[in-house]
């Protein structure tokens, strides 16, 4: 997961992440600040649990982060028409996820990578 949507997935105190656990039934680890995937920004993210705790987790982090574009989209657009000279090409990067799944070797065909 890009470093910069880090914080849209945790939300203040780490209560949005609590939501997407108690509401998937999955546990959800994010890797500490500076802890990137070999030659990324991108921190990982394990998702443990079962089968299907861990698909709908997946899909609310997946939600969660298409969220976040989106207002980052429209606020980015609103910025640009009110200061039209003002561009940086960096804040509409497209977001890399990188998801490390544990499950048991049985329920691997079940894994869906986000």
């Amino acid at each position: 997961m890009g470093e910069h949507i880090v914080g849209a997935i945790l939300g203040p105190g780490g209560k949005s992440l609590l939501e997407i656990q108690h509401f998937s039934g999955a546990n959800i680890q994010i890797s500490k600040k500076g802890i990137y995937a070999p030659g990324t920004r991108n921190r990982w993210v394990t998702i443990s649990g079962t089968p299907n705790a861990i698909s709908t987790a997946q899909y609310l982090i997946e939600q969660r982060i298409s969220e976040e574009e989106a207002k980052r989209a429209r606020h980015h657009s609103s910025t640009a028409i009110l200061n039209p000279l003002s561009s940086n090409s960096s804040t509409t990067a497209a977001v890399q996820s990188i998801v490390q799944i544990f499950l048991p070797p049985s329920a691997l065909h079940s894994a869906l990578p986000i």
